[in-house]
C-alpha cells in the first residue's frame, strides 16, 4: 500500500506540468486510482471466509493434539498405578522374613558396616545395604548384599545384576565364588548354597577389604546356616 501511494504522489506532480484540461484530466484519473488502489489491496488480502477457516483448522489441529498429549499421559498414569515399584522398603529384618518365608543373608554387627537400607524386590528377593561407619560419608564403602531361592529363572549371576564382566571363580573357605573387579574400588561376587542364590556389590574399597568382608562374614555366614 504505501508504495502504491507514492507511485500515486509521483503521478500527480507529473500531471501538474500538464494544462489545466490536461490537469483535470490527470486530478481525475488520479482520484479513481486512488479510489481503486483500496479495492486492489482488499482483493489481494484473503478473502474473510478463507481466513477463518484457516484459523478453525489450525485451531482444531492444536486442541487434537493437546487431546491427544492428554491421553497419553493418562495412559503413562495408568500404567504406573497397574506396576507395582519392584522395590518395597522394610523397616525391619524379621518384617522381611516374614515377607520373605526365609532369612536373607546379612552383614553381622562384628563387621563394622552400619546397615541403611532393606527392601524386597518383586517380592521373592532380599536386599540390604550397609555402609562403613567411619571416615567422610561421600568416601565410605558401600555394600548390597541379595539373597533369593534358586529357580528356573532366577540364578546367582542375574541376581548379581552385572552381565558380561570379567567373572573370576575363587576358592573361600568351602565355597566357590564368582568375583568380577568393576573397577579399582568396585568389586562384585555371586555364589550358591542349600538351594540359596546370594551376591554382594561393593566399591569405594580395596580388593582385600572387599575379599575379607566377603570371605570372613558372608561366606562363614553363608556355609554355617544355609547348608
Amino acid at each position: 500500500m504505501i508504495w502504491k501511494q507514492k507511485w500515486l504522489v509521483l503521478a500527480a506532480a507529473g500531471c501538474l506540468a500538464l494544462g489545466s484540461g490536461q490537469a483535470w484530466a490527470a486530478s481525475a484519473d488520479m482520484e479513481a486510482a486512488a479510489m481503486a488502489a483500496p479495492a486492489e489491496d482488499e482483493a489481494a488480502m484473503t478473502d474473510p471466509a478463507e481466513s477463518e477457516a484457516a484459523g478453525q483448522a489450525a485451531m482444531q489441529e492444536s486442541q487434537a493434539a493437546v487431546q491427544e498429549s492428554q491421553a497419553a499421559a493418562q495412559e503413562d498414569q495408568a500404567a504406573a498405578q497397574e506396576i507395582p515399584n519392584p522395590m518395597v522398603p522394610y523397616d525391619s529384618y524379621a518384617s522381611m522374613v516374614s515377607a520373605l518365608s526365609f532369612h536373607p543373608l546379612y552383614f553381622p554387627l562384628s563387621s563394622g558396616l552400619e546397615l541403611t537400607e532393606r527392601y524386597i524386590i518383586g517380592g521373592t528377593t532380599a536386599e540390604i545395604c550397609y555402609t562403613s561407619r567411619y571416615g567422610q560419608e561421600e568416601k565410605r564403602a558401600r555394600f548390597v548384599v541379595r539373597t533369593t531361592l534358586l529357580s528356573d529363572g532366577m540364578n546367582a549371576e542375574t541376581l548379581s545384576g552385572v552381565y558380561g564382566a570379567d567373572w573370576k571363580l575363587q576358592q573361600l573357605g568351602h565355597t566357590q565364588v564368582q568375583i568380577a573387579e568393576l573397577g579399582s574400588d568396585s568389586f562384585v561376587a555371586y555364589w550358591t548354597q542349600g538351594g540359596y542364590a546370594f551376591s554382594v556389590g561393593a566399591d569405594q574399597l580395596n580388593r582385600w577389604d572387599f575379599l575379607r568382608q566377603l570371605r570372613d562374614n558372608l561366606i562363614d555366614l553363608s556355609e554355617h546356616y544355609y547348608d
